[in-house]
């Protein structure tokens, strides 16, 4: 028999925050995201995400085992956006077994149906902004970061719990040995972008100042695609100090034209390649060879190009500037030459995207990952 309890308890949290390692340990390609960064997204103490958003979650438990798990959020920020009473549930991770998986995301709908919401869309960790989807497809080819890993057969048992597809989200991946400059397309964005437009590195100095550029023209870049959620001040703030250690200058791009910013563009180390083999623990000794390893350029064998963007204003000339924006992040990251560069995710009806991966010599997603949703009225 299958029993649904919410988390009460400070030991229940880490229970939720540990059961993906426990239920995909030695599954290929994965790899347990760090406790601590996990307690810092999840524990309402710490996370930026609860100014806006109410949170509940649920451990299924077969016996006294725990067998599966999943949030359900009401998102004030996704609300407004999407302008429907829409939740959202999301960190759903679960044995084999629809009837695990039904049970849950029966559980966190019910919860929402009682706040009064019409529909249950996701799974996101907590928000579309941080990881989205469930993944359908490349799970053998590792974790990246700020994306969900999830077993192969983890969708379709969504999908037979009763919940229907929306949304595909898509990520590219090219090996940097391999890339080849498309000469013919940066020679028409010379000519089409506009005059006196400069790429300039990130300033550490003035690292607050250019984040937050980099965060609002984000928001102003992505409002009318489906699904965008803006990033708060306080959430663009709690993922700039995230990171902001882990940035070098060449690591991010600001195009500005006589000094106003109209497209930005990040590139990440994948953190996953220094705590591969730490199962999810910094402590007793972990922590000391995460501070060797991560400042160390030759301990990254994958990056990952985000909150890439150019606001509304330059829509015509949005294909050109993302890739110029893309190559000159490549070209400038000496880190990240010997191994690959993920992209994403981009919408699967996102053709300027899309065309852009196959541009630069990308060709079909590399993976995949699906949105569900289910309606809560009768």
């Amino acid at each position: 028999m299958i029993a649904i309890r919410p988390v009460r308890s400070r030991a229940d949290l880490t229970t939720f925050i540990t059961l993906p390692r426990i239920l995909y340990r030695g599954m290929p390609g994965y790899v347990a995201p760090l406790d601590f960064e996990r307690r810092q997204l999840l524990d309402p103490r710490k996370s930026a995400y609860f100014t806006h958003a109410e949170v509940e979650y649920f451990i299924a438990y077969r016996g006294d085992e725990p067998v599966g798990r999943i949030s359900a959020q009401v998102d004030r920020e996704a609300i407004k956006s999407w302008g429907e009473q829409i939740g959202c549930f999301g960190c759903l991770d679960a044995i084999d077994d629809t009837a695990v998986v039904r049970a849950l995301c029966d559980a966190a709908a019910e919860w929402l149906r009682t706040r009064g919401m019409v529909a249950m869309r996701g799974p996101f960790t907590l928000s579309i902004n941080n990881e989205s989807g469930v993944q359908v497809s490349g799970q053998e080819r590792g974790v990246m970061i700020l994306m969900p890993w999830h077993p192969p057969y983890l969708a379709e048992r969504v999908a037979d719990a009763g919940l229907a597809p929306v949304k595909d989200l898509l990520a590219f991946t090219m090996k940097l040995s391999e890339y080849v400059r498309p000469e013919r397309f940066l020679k028409r964005a010379e000519r089409s972008l506009p005059k006196g437009l400069t790429l300039r590195e990130l300033d550490l100095k003035n690292f607050d100042r250019d984040s937050k550029i980099i965060f609002d023209v984000y928001n102003d870049a992505w409002q009318n695609n489906w699904g965008f959620v803006p990033f708060t001040e306080a959430e663009s703030a709690a993922f700039a100090e995230g990171f902001k250690h882990l940035l070098t200058p060449e690591m991010g791009l600001i195009a500005e034209v006589d000094g106003k910013p109209i497209a930005v563009g990040v590139v990440l180390p994948n953190l996953f390649d220094v705590t591969s083999d730490f199962d999810g623990r910094l402590l007793p000794f972990n922590w000391l060879r995460f501070l060797t390893r991560a400042f160390r350029k030759s301990s990254y064998r994958n990056c990952r190009v985000t909150l890439l963007g150019r606001i509304q204003d330059v829509r015509n000339i949005g294909g050109l500037l993302a890739l110029l924006i893309i190559d000159t992040l490549i070209r400038r990251n000496p880190r990240f030459r010997a191994g690959e560069v993920e992209m994403g995710w981009v919408l699967e009806d996102n053709r300027m995207l899309i065309n852009l991966m196959q541009t630069i010599g990308i060709g079909d997603a590399s993976k995949r990952y699906r949105v569900f949703e289910r309606p809560l009225t009768t």
